[in-house]
C-alpha cells in the first residue's frame, strides 16, 4: 500500500522565484487528491499526473479562497475545459467562495465552473474524501501527530530558523514544504 504527500509549493502570499504557492498531492493506493493549488502549482501538479488535462486526479480540496491556494484551480479549470472536456468533472470540496473566484475570473457564473467541477461544501471537523480522512485541528499537538510539516512561508523568510522554532516546542519530527519534497505516510 503506497501513500505519501508531494509538496507542490510552500510559500505563501506570493511565490519566490523557483517556487509556488500552498499546495500539495495525497497518494493513496492510486487514488490522488489536490491539496490547494496556489501559484506556480499547477505545473508541477500536471508533470506528477503525467497529464495536460490533470487525467488521474481523484479529488480536489481547497481549505480557502485566498488567491495563493486557489489561484491554479482556475488554470486547471481552463485545461480541462478547453482540453478535456472529455473527462468526468473532479470533485471539488471547498469554501463557496472558491466557486465564485473561479467563475469571476471567467466573467461568468459558477455554473461555468460546474462544468468542470462537482462541488460540495468543505466542512468543519471530519472529512472524507476518498481513502483520506482528513480533519481541522489547531496545531500538530491537538492532532497527537508525530510529524509536523511547516509550510506557508512568506518569501524571504529563513525556513532553517522556522523549523528550529518549531523543534523548540514540537518533540516529534520538523519537515519543511519544500517544492519536490516526498513524505512517505505509511511506515
Amino acid at each position: 500500500m503506497s501513500s505519501r504527500v508531494v509538496v507542490l509549493g510552500g510559500c505563501g502570499a506570493w511565490p519566490e522565484p523557483g517556487r509556488a504557492c500552498s499546495g500539495f498531492l495525497l497518494e493513496h493506493d492510486g487514488f490522488r487528491v489536490a491539496l490547494d493549488l496556489g501559484y506556480g502549482t499547477l505545473p508541477r501538479l500536471l508533470s506528477l499526473l503525467g497529464s495536460t488535462t490533470a487525467v488521474g486526479l481523484d479529488a480536489i480540496i481547497v481549505t480557502h479562497d485566498h488567491p495563493d491556494h486557489v489561484v491554479d484551480l482556475h488554470g486547471l479549470f481552463r485545461a480541462r475545459l478547453c482540453g478535456g472536456r472529455q473527462e468526468p468533472r473532479i470533485p471539488l470540496s471547498s469554501p463557496e467562495a472558491v466557486l465564485e473566484r473561479i467563475a469571476g475570473l471567467e466573467d461568468s457564473d459558477r455554473s461555468t465552473a460546474e462544468l468542470v467541477f462537482t462541488w460540495r461544501p468543505l466542512p468543519a471537523g471530519a472529512h472524507e474524501v476518498g481513502p483520506f480522512r482528513l480533519e481541522s485541528e489547531a496545531g500538530a499537538a491537538a492532532a497527537a501527530a508525530d510529524r509536523l510539516m511547516l509550510t506557508h512561508f512568506w518569501p524571504g523568510n529563513e525556513r532553517d530558523r522556522s523549523r528550529a522554532a518549531a523543534a523548540a516546542v514540537f518533540s516529534g519530527e520538523v519537515l519543511i514544504a519544500d517544492e519536490g519534497v516526498v513524505v512517505p505516510l505509511s511506515r
